[in-house]
């Protein structure tokens, strides 16, 4: 189960989640530039604890593979 542990409206959120050994924050960022321009997402995702680090290893790529599909498809939505 994910729990939203922070809001900045308009700006970013977090989330976390916990399991055995292992604490993941997720973050979501968007950023505007000053005068116009296009809007930056930035998604990144921590994993922390006892097992985070080798849990983080062993699933990097699947991880990162996942973050790129959601990123798509929040521009996908956006965009639409």
């Amino acid at each position: 189960m994910w729990e939203v542990t922070e809001v900045v409206a308009g700006h970013s959120f977090t989330w976390m989640a916990r399991g055995p050994g292992i604490i993941t924050t997720g973050s979501h960022v968007v950023t505007a530039p000053a005068g116009g321009g296009p809007v930056r997402v930035t998604a990144s995702l921590e994993q922390a604890g006892l097992l985070g680090p080798l849990l983080g290893f062993l699933t990097k790529q699947l991880t990162n593979r996942y973050l790129q599909i959601e990123l798509r498809g929040l521009k996908a939505h956006c965009e639409g």
